[in-house]
């Protein structure tokens, strides 16, 4: 490692969906859809000026102040009341204690497993003797928020059913009993909490990877305390066993201040006793994960009270947001070129319009080696791609004294991906078209294949399959089992010794019926083609925390086929009219050159 912190742009890059929340001020719900809007499946956060360390210290949400139970409310319109006021965490969910019995205000103690829904409907059963009653609660399952943060969208159809117990205090219907999970609807879960991205480091300490994680909103000045206490704690049970944490184990944070824009975390001694690559890899971790905060613009770190060193930094310690670039998760950077497949063979388009073409070296850009599907390695260096007939796939090198070689042969392939270490991931359908099969490979180095382990597909069809830029997780498209259309699903890729497995897959874009293909826009985010039931196949881009779907449009007159991304460069897309059509903005799709195919590296 060099002493000097790579300097990385202003302010990372923010997911689409982040730009979208910081521009929502007002909204609570949509309650319109046009075809150019995001598609949501959680209610916009809403979000004012200032935050922590602010002049006046104003907290910028605008949080829910819930009525208190109004007199002689029924059944039903208590239990309306009480779900309401599950929305304000405040005072330890202060208002909807406000709504129990004396006993169950002393008992209840909220879950930290939270069930979110939507399109409800209560029924009450007749009050028993002894001024007793029930409500029962009905709903579609939108998603459940794991304990520790992880969002995970619900299968299409899951419903939610939950019965709250009623006696009469003082005349007044209060709730007795009640579920032992927390229930939030779509509204309020998006007041109550709001999607961050802790930072973790792939296996090799290499790059860092993002794991989303939604915390609750108390209010902003805490904010900054609740990301670093969950960035210390570690990482969701979902992520956790494919990256590492540079953090002594039993660290804890001791506090955060805020001075205008810079921000001071003190940490346990455990940190003055770490190395100093561990120092730089702990500096990392902490400014990606602050740099989500808008108003934080550099941090100083302390243990116990005291500066610790970290190697490169200036005396007062303090680092800026821009640090730390050389561990990017999106290590392709913003000057990415796409590569074409074309009847001449396989070229570079420059990144902007008027999108000039260059043939690339060797076979694989003279025709004398057509690649169908091509992936091209990260490092530009490598292109791997299908036979004509999709039974062979075959590696080159992208120079002029290149062979080609057949690095799997007599299957049918589908789909091609690289991850940063050099390896390349085939994924090979198998069984009959009644009970289709898959297999995956990887080629590490290109070359010597080894099958991975994915027991949860390994009876499903696997249409598409992409691994992310930091090697940690991996998407794909499925054949949605017993049931027409294909789904998204993610998963997260350990390595173990010579061994590779992608497991505990967790779907994604469940609103739509059928997805044809996929790409990672940035670490947070894919780019897909889908369909919402009853529509046209357009592009989505989907931040990988589930909550929403955002439209990106289609070309006009033509059928969508092919989807490549990367981050800071437009979207591309191959088309029923044998074009690659380009959008810098999501809106407006508009021809970039004639091919194929098109894919960024990756």
């Amino acid at each position: 490692m060099s002493d000097t912190p790579a300097a990385r742009p202003p302010r990372r890059r923010r997911s689409p969906l982040g730009a979208a929340l910081t521009a929502i001020a007002a909204a609570v719900a949509l309650s319109s859809l046009s075809a150019c809007a995001m598609v949501p499946t959680g209610g916009p956060v809403m979000q004012g000026s200032g935050g922590a360390g602010s002049a006046d210290g104003a907290d910028p949400y605008i949080g829910l102040l819930p009525p208190p139970p109004a007199a002689d409310a029924n059944e039903r319109e208590l239990v309306t009341g009480f779900l309401t006021a599950l929305g304000s965490l405040e005072n330890d969910y202060g208002a909807a204690r406000d709504y129990l019995t004396p006993d169950a205000q002393q008992t209840w103690q909220p879950s930290s497993s939270i069930v979110v829904y939507e399109n409800h409907e209560l029924v009450a059963t007749l009050p028993e003797e002894g001024g007793r009653a029930s409500v029962t609660l009905r709903a579609d399952e939108v998603a459940t928020i794991q304990p520790g943060g992880q969002y995970v969208a619900a299968e299409p159809g899951s419903r939610v059913e939950e019965t709250f117990r009623l006696e009469r205090v003082d005349g007044q219907w209060r709730i007795a009993e009640l579920p032992e999970r927390l229930l939030l609807n779509r509204s309020s879960s998006s007041r109550a909490y709001r999607p961050m991205q802790l930072y973790y480091f792939s296996p090799d300490m290499e790059r860092l990877v993002p794991d989303p994680v939604f915390l609750p909103i108390h209010s902003r000045s805490d904010l900054a305390f609740q990301l670093v206490a969950a960035l210390v704690r570690g990482g969701t049970e979902w992520l956790s066993p494919a990256v590492r944490t540079a953090f002594p184990e039993g660290t804890e944070l001791l506090g955060v201040s805020a001075d205008g824009g810079e921000f001071t975390v003190d940490l346990s001694a455990e940190v003055a006793q770490a190395s100093a690559d561990a120092r730089r890899a702990m500096s990392a971790q902490l400014l990606w994960t602050l740099s989500g905060l808008p108003e934080v613009q550099s941090v100083r770190l302390l243990t116990a009270g005291n500066p610790v060193e970290v190697p490169g930094m200036d005396e007062d310690g303090v680092q800026t947001v821009d640090m730390w670039a050389e561990y990017d998760p999106d290590a392709v950077g913003e000057n990415a070129h796409a590569y074409l497949a074309q009847s001449t063979g396989l070229a570079q388009l420059d990144s902007r319009p008027p999108f000039a073409l260059s043939q690339v070296a060797g076979p694989a850009g003279d025709g004398s080696a057509p690649l169908a599907r091509p992936a091209v390695s990260l490092d530009g260096q490598w292109a791997a791609g299908l036979s004509p007939g999709g039974d062979q796939v075959q590696l080159i090198r992208l120079r002029q004294d290149a062979q080609v070689e057949t690095v799997l042969t007599d299957g049918d392939f589908v789909a091609l991906s690289w991850d940063p270490y050099g390896g390349l991931w085939v994924v090979e359908r198998r069984g009959t078209a009644e009970e289709p099969t898959s297999v995956v490979w990887l080629l590490r180095d290109g070359t010597d294949p080894v099958q991975v382990s994915v027991p949860e597909l390994a009876d499903q069809e696997i249409l598409q399959w992409r691994v992310s830029r930091d090697g940690a997780r991996a998407a794909a498209v499925v054949a949605r089992e017993g049931e027409d259309g294909t789904g998204v699903l993610l998963g997260r890729i350990v390595h173990t010794g010579e061994e590779a497995g992608a497991e505990a897959f967790v779907p994604l874009a469940t609103q739509l019926s059928e997805v044809t293909d996929l790409a990672w826009r940035d670490a947070g985010t894919l780019a897909l083609i889908g369909r919402l039931e009853g529509r046209s196949l357009q592009a989505y881009e989907v931040p990988v925390h589930g909550t929403e779907l955002i439209s990106a449009s289609a070309p006009s007159g033509v059928e969508m086929q092919s989807i490549t991304a990367t981050p800071g460069q437009p979207l591309l897309a191959g088309a029923s009219d044998g074009w690659i059509w380009y959008t810098d903005d999501t809106l407006v799709w508009q021809h970039a050159a004639e091919g194929a195919y098109a894919a960024y590296p990756g």
